[in-house]
């Protein structure tokens, strides 16, 4: 299934160079653009620039700079969908999330989806075209 939406560009954070390798190669071979950033801060700069039509966070590097919180709050990236990659669980990463920030989860929304590490490519795939063809 082809996303319908023009942009395909997806960005990437994600501080593990063999991640974001693979994450590139699966991305490119399903026909998206793949953007890659190392910091946050770079993050917010390439998806100002780029507009990305979907994001992959790191989960351990978004918490490390509130980048999740960041772009949840900003009116120019709240509406783009956000994949969160973690080499925790899901359940363990939001009851911690819970106790560390309690409003995670109801002033600003969980993600679209949430991946553990390592992800199946196959998998990855499916889950960015099934957000891009909302």
């Amino acid at each position: 299934m082809e996303p319908e939406r023009k942009n395909r560009k997806v960005l990437i954070l994600d501080d593990d160079p063999e991640m974001q390798i693979f994450l590139s190669t699966v991305l490119t071979t399903g026909g998206f653009t793949p953007l890659i950033a190392q910091s946050g801060q770079e993050a917010i700069r390439i998806a100002v620039a780029e507009s990305p039509a979907l994001i992959i966070l790191d989960v351990m590097m978004s918490c490390k700079e509130n980048l999740y919180h960041t772009i949840r709050k900003d009116k120019n990236f709240k509406e783009i969908p956000v994949i969160m990659l973690s080499a925790l669980s899901r359940n363990t990463l939001f009851h911690f999330q819970k106790y560390q920030s309690p409003n995670f989860g109801y002033r600003i929304p969980e993600p679209e989806a949430y991946i553990e590490k390592p992800p199946e490519a196959d998998d990855l795939l499916n889950i960015v075209n099934s957000l891009l063809v909302r």
